[in-house]
């Protein structure tokens, strides 16, 4: 017969000073791991704001401060770069080495109007294909949001599933499809196939179709 063993208190393996304050947009991430590596957004000190990265062990590989200095929240790691949430769109930094930016998509490039105001864009969720492409639901509205935690706030005006090559070409936009922009932070996965969904905490879902090559509506929603 099984038995359930007493409770014991856990000792961590590892324990890290950060070089600054996570940060982490919404209460979002703020430690990705990948491979043998562990990655985290701080800001603080001298070096401002930056991406930092350790080995499973603790050593420090890098630290990369950003180029204008501002905060940037982590999305999602693969050995293809480390994608974060930029106050100009969406970047990617190197996994290895110096940990230098691989490529910059701006929130107008992904769809969204020109001179966009601070804080006006959100990448709420971001999925990795089997190839280590970047699919992003990203959405945007004319000014900040304005609504309570309570209610969920407001609907942004506008939101697409975007698709981003994430080797060859990196950061280069594949296809998009316009979709239905949802109150409230909306996450986004995909199943074994590569079928996307877009789905909130409150129950919606829907499956999304982004097809190559298409840079405006080129998709479904069902």
């Amino acid at each position: 017969m099984c038995q359930r063993p007493d409770p014991v208190e856990l000792a961590p393996e590892l324990s890290l000073e950060l070089e600054g304050v996570p940060v982490a947009a919404d209460g979002g991430t703020v430690l990705l791991v990948s491979e043998d590596a562990l990655y985290t957004s701080v800001c603080g000190g001298d070096a401002g704001c930056q991406l930092v990265a350790y080995t499973r062990s603790g050593l420090l590989r890098y630290a990369s401060s950003y180029p204008d200095g501002g905060a940037r929240s982590l999305l999602a790691a693969s050995d293809a770069g480390v994608v974060v949430h930029a106050p100009e769109g969406l970047e990617a930094y190197a996994p290895r080495g110096s940990g230098a930016r691989l490529w910059q998509a701006s929130w107008a490039s992904l769809g969204a109007s020109e001179g966009l105001p601070p804080g006006a864009a959100v990448a709420s969720h971001i999925a990795l294909t089997h190839e280590e492409d970047i699919l992003a639901y990203v959405a945007w509205r004319a000014v900040p949001d304005a609504g309570g935690v309570d209610d969920g706030g407001t609907a942004p005006e506008s939101a697409r599933l975007v698709w981003l090559s994430g080797r060859e070409g990196a950061g280069a936009l594949l296809g998009a499809s316009q979709v239905e922009a949802w109150r409230g932070e909306a996450r986004l996965g995909l199943d074994v196939l590569g079928t996307a969904y877009l789905y909130t905490v409150d129950g919606r879902l829907a499956r999304v179709e982004v097809s190559p090559g298409v840079a405006d509506g080129g998709g479904g929603r069902r």
